[in-house]
């Protein structure tokens, strides 16, 4: 594992829309991750739709040291990234979306509340054994992220008996039309009672221009056994963005253009925060803008008249 650098180094991201139309962002969560040569920015969206974010990375990472007599050099690095909700499903009306099929549900059961307080997919009676709810095939060509909320039954109720060993949930993805699945995650059965919240990448082999998911519970003891519902479900899928053009501001007085540069810090005495802003414009005109804070410090003294290093 990577060991993350001690530095000062905060985050915002923009959004702003030029004159050719505006971008319409409604964010659920927002996600700070960073390692020894990463900065990573995730935006997850609701029901919206849709959202694009401009984020970079430096190297070294967050902060940067050099000498009197050396400035450090680095390297900065852009990226944009659009995801698209492709198809969703919140269960509050108590059916299912067009495209998506299931086994026998309910939209709520055992007094149990939603994080949203709203009508959720409650497993209940089972087709040959088995259970599943199944979305609509979409495009997921460039990856993505299959979010939802997923809980297990708990106590012994006609409608809520906990699961166990071997009766797990699983998810799963089809590129050929449902007529073979593969698992790429699993709860098991000592998850929990408690609505969980997942956001889990759709793994490569999942993506094509035709690709379907589906929860599935292979085993259970019956219509009255082994319960488990789902709630809130977003699969969002990722697309390019066409840049024509990429300009930084390095907070030091400089600026610079591309995608990937290399920038060297003044030599100032003692530490110092500059604030760096990536705009990027895209074929449409629309503009995104990212900044971070870059510390910078500089050891020993610089030389005066007539001295040495």
């Amino acid at each position: 594992m990577k060991q993350p650098v001690q530095a000062s180094f905060t985050t915002d991201a923009s959004l702003a829309a030029a004159s050719s139309g505006t971008v319409s962002l409604r964010l659920k969560y927002a996600t700070f991750v960073a390692s020894a040569t990463t900065l990573l920015l995730v935006l997850l969206t609701q029901s919206t739709g849709f959202s694009q974010v401009v984020s970079f990375t430096s190297s070294p990472n967050g902060s940067a040291t050099g000498s009197a007599c050396t400035s450090p050099s680095v390297s900065f690095s852009g990226s944009v990234n659009s995801t698209v909700e492709v198809t969703s499903a919140n269960f509050d009306t108590g059916t299912l979306p067009s495209g998506w099929s299931s086994t026998g549900f309910t939209s709520s059961a055992c007094s149990y509340t939603s994080p949203d307080n709203t009508n959720y997919w409650w497993a209940t009676t089972n087709t040959s054994g088995v259970r599943w709810l199944e979305s609509s095939s979409e495009n997921v060509s460039n990856g993505g992220t299959v979010q939802f909320y997923i809980r297990y039954g708990k106590g012994s109720g006609s409608a809520c008996e906990e699961l166990d060993a071997g009766d797990e949930v699983v998810l799963q993805y089809s590129t050929d039309g449902g007529f073979s699945w593969t698992t790429f995650y699993t709860w098991a059965a000592t998850t929990g009672s408690a609505w969980d919240y997942q956001s889990i990448s759709i793994p490569s082999g999942a993506r094509t221009s035709s690709t379907t998911f589906r929860w599935y519970q292979a085993s259970n003891a019956g219509d009255t056994y082994d319960h488990w519902g789902v709630e809130s479900v977003v699969v969002n899928a990722t697309q390019s963005v066409a840049i024509t053009s990429w300009s930084w501001n390095f907070g030091d007085g400089t600026t610079g253009s591309g995608q990937n540069v290399s920038h060297t810090f003044p030599n100032v005495q003692g530490t110092t925060n500059y604030t760096v802003t990536l705009t990027a414009t895209s074929s449409t005109g629309t503009t995104y803008t990212s900044s971070s804070t870059y510390t910078v410090t500089i050891n020993g003294t610089n030389p005066t008249s007539g001295g040495t290093i």
